[in-house]
C-alpha cells in the first residue's frame, strides 16, 4: 500500500502538482520531504528517525524528526538531494530529544 501523500518522483513537474496542505514523500528520493503550508508554500525537509529505546514489549520506539533544508526555488533540486544525503546520518547521530535536553539542565 502506497501512502496517500508518497509521490514517485522528485521533479519540479511533481512539486508543481502539489497543491493539497501536508508532508510529501518522494520514492525516488528518500529522507527528502516537501511540506506545502496553507497559503501553498512549499519547503525542502530532510526526514529522518531517532530512537527513544525499548518499550514493555521489546519493540523499539522511534520519533520521526524533520530539518528544514530551504523553500522551493532559493536551490536547485539536485542541491538539495545532496544536502539531505550528506547530512542525513550526521542528523541520525544527535539522539537527544529536547525534552531530554531540558531534563537535563
Amino acid at each position: 500500500m502506497i501512502p496517500r501523500k508518497r509521490k514517485n518522483k522528485l521533479n519540479q513537474k511533481t512539486l508543481d502538482s502539489l497543491k493539497e496542505p501536508g508532508m510529501y514523500f518522494f520514492n525516488d528520493a528518500p529522507a527528502t520531504a516537501v511540506k506545502v503550508t496553507k497559503n501553498q508554500r512549499k519547503s525542502f525537509y530532510g526526514s529522518y528517525s531517532i530512537s527513544k529505546g525499548i518499550n514493555a514489549e521489546g519493540r523499539i520506539r522511534s520519533t520521526g524528526r524533520y530539518k528544514f533544508i530551504c523553500r522551493l526555488g532559493e536551490k536547485p533540486i539536485s542541491v538539495v538531494r545532496e544536502i539531505v544525503t550528506n547530512n542525513i546520518k550526521k542528523w541520525n547521530k544527535f539522539r537527544l530529544t529536547n525534552h531530554e535536553i531540558w531534563l537535563n539542565n
